[in-house]
């Protein structure tokens, strides 16, 4: 009887039957750009619905001509109300009005909560003396945004033995479990007042709700410095926060940091933008971020492809729509880290030996995963495959689900490969043992 509720249910949330619908925006805008009916099934409960996009600054610049597009048909023919939301809006949908208004202005002008201090030198990101341990002498919590897991790794262990803060580490590299803790107690220890530290990477820039006295960022295209900054004094008005952008290098490359992870186009129109600037008050943010996105839409192509393939319908030849761009490919990693980990394993494994010759069993197999998979995700985590096959366990494959790689707990260096505090290593340390 339980088995037929779930089932149930879950074939309402895969076809959006229901008043309130909480998704992704993969999810949305796959169910808009495909032709595969296991995603355009959810289509037609769009008609006369409300719907809230929320960070549409994360959507990339070349979508923005062919999601205006695909909006307006929405709003014209099916009725669909959007609610756009953003603390730094896009270049998109010129016309839509803007709630905020005619107010935003004059809040911005007597609201200022921040100064954003711009370093123009390039430093050494290990040289933590220089450009780290000055800006958090005598603060009372701190943030620092890092480009790289890599060098918030780095950055982490070289700082936390020199410092009266407890130090805490927040990025991708951690598993979702871990990640969920570390908000939790983080903010816990922020309310109770206590003086810590953050090192942590873009995760914390929208939709996180922590606030800092400080927070130092290291270069990024312009609306993540501000989603950054709004990080730092959110809830107060007493006193100015303060917010340092820098340039961090490669100490072997001469690299900067940035371009690892941003487009060129977005960090040479944020250098001009900015960097003929010492300071920047917090009342000048929204002017700054329009004349941004003005600059960003004049220099960047669109993916016109994509719009000529949905006007003509030829679904068949969209195959190259991806919200989330990699610059690395990454490969999915179960980590086995507590018990409940060790029990999916566990029932996964089960799983994996029951038949599949006779109808019923395939049924019996499909409905029992789907009862597990809601928990498999919190212990998965996107790691380089490069550093995988440097690790060794590239072969290990997770029972029953041969595309995530699974590292055991078994695994002889499982304490070095992932740690709670840091996560999964983004370098290896090259000793005999991997050989």
């Amino acid at each position: 009887y339980g088995r037929k509720i779930y089932e149930k249910a879950h074939t309402r949330v895969e076809s959006w039957d229901g008043e309130i619908i909480v998704t992704t925006f993969v999810r949305f805008f796959e169910t808009l750009f495909t032709n595969k009916r296991s995603e355009m099934r959810r289509l037609h409960r769009l008609i006369n619905s409300i719907v809230i996009l929320d960070e549409v600054q994360n959507i990339p610049v070349k979508y923005w001509e062919v999601i205006e597009e695909s909006l307006k048909f929405l709003a014209t023919h099916w009725d669909v109300k959007f609610i756009l939301m953003t603390a730094t809006k896009p270049e998109f949908l010129p016309r839509a009005k803007e709630l905020t208004e005619p107010k935003k202005r004059y809040f911005f002008s007597k609201t200022s909560r921040t100064t954003l201090k711009i370093e123009p030198e390039e430093v050494v990101y290990k040289d933590v003396e220089k450009w780290l341990l000055p800006k958090i002498d005598g603060v009372k919590n701190f943030m620092v945004v890092l480009n790289t897991i890599k060098s918030a790794q780095k950055i982490y262990e070289a700082v936390k033995e020199k410092i009266e803060h407890k130090l805490f580490y927040l990025s991708a590299s951690l598993i979702p479990k871990h990640r969920e803790e570390r908000i939790k107690k983080i903010r816990e220890e922020l309310i109770l007042g206590k003086k810590i530290g953050l090192i942590a990477t873009q995760v914390v820039e929208a939709g996180v709700d922590l606030d800092f006295d400080v927070v130092i960022r290291d270069l990024a295209p312009f609306d993540s410095i501000i989603q950054a900054a709004g990080r730092c004094k959110r809830n107060s008005l007493n006193d100015m926060g303060k917010v340092f952008l820098i340039k961090l290098i490669d100490e072997e490359k001469q690299y900067l940091l940035s371009n690892y992870i941003y487009d060129s186009v977005l960090i040479e129109i944020t250098k001009e933008l900015i960097f003929k600037h010492r300071k920047l008050e917090e009342k000048v943010y929204l002017s700054l971020v329009k004349e941004y996105f003005k600059r960003v839409k004049q220099r960047k192509a669109q993916e016109k492809e994509l719009i000529n393939n949905l006007k003509a319908l030829t679904y068949s030849e969209i195959s190259n729509f991806s919200l989330i761009g990699e610059k690395t490919f990454q490969v999915p990693i179960f980590v086995e880290y507590d018990k409940d980990a060790k029990d999916i394993v566990s029932m996964l494994s089960q799983l994996e030996r029951i038949s599949n010759k006779k109808y019923e069993e395939r049924m019996l197999k499909r409905n029992l995963f789907k009862e597990i998979k809601p928990h498999i995700w919190a212990y998965v985590v996107n790691v380089p495959a490069n550093l995988v096959v440097q690790l060794g366990f590239g072969s290990t494959q997770l029972p029953y689900l041969k595309s995530i790689l699974y590292l055991s707990q078994n695994y002889y260096e499982f304490d070095r490969v992932y740690s709670k505090e840091t996560g999964f290593i983004r370098e290896v340390d090259h000793k005999s043992v991997f050989l």
